[in-house]
């Protein structure tokens, strides 16, 4: 499940270009703290992959050295977005 967790942070880099730890709070449903620790995972997993920008909304935005580090390539990635998106909006419907 991690792994899972670390490519959706690449697969956000890669699409969006930046990810923040609320997405991954609401995604996953975890704590503040969870996130902060998943996204230092991240860091030393895959490192220069993004920098962190203070303000108003601080993130995590793409680094101009980004390429996929957990993925085969850009494409990849943006199809792993494509069926995680699909896939919450179906658990969403279900009530369980």
């Amino acid at each position: 499940m991690k792994v899972e967790k670390l490519m959706y942070i690449e697969a956000l880099l890669l699409t969006r270009g930046k990810v923040r730890r609320a997405y991954l709070m609401e995604r996953f449903r975890i704590s503040p703290k969870s996130a902060t620790l998943l996204l230092e995972a991240y860091i030393q997993q895959c490192p220069d992959q993004m920098e962190l920008i203070y303000g108003p909304k601080p993130h995590y935005a793409a680094s101009t050295s980004l390429k996929p580090c957990l993925f085969d390539n850009e494409s990849s990635a943006k199809r792993f977005m494509k069926i995680s998106t699909q896939m919450d909006a179906i658990l969403s419907s279900v009530d369980i």
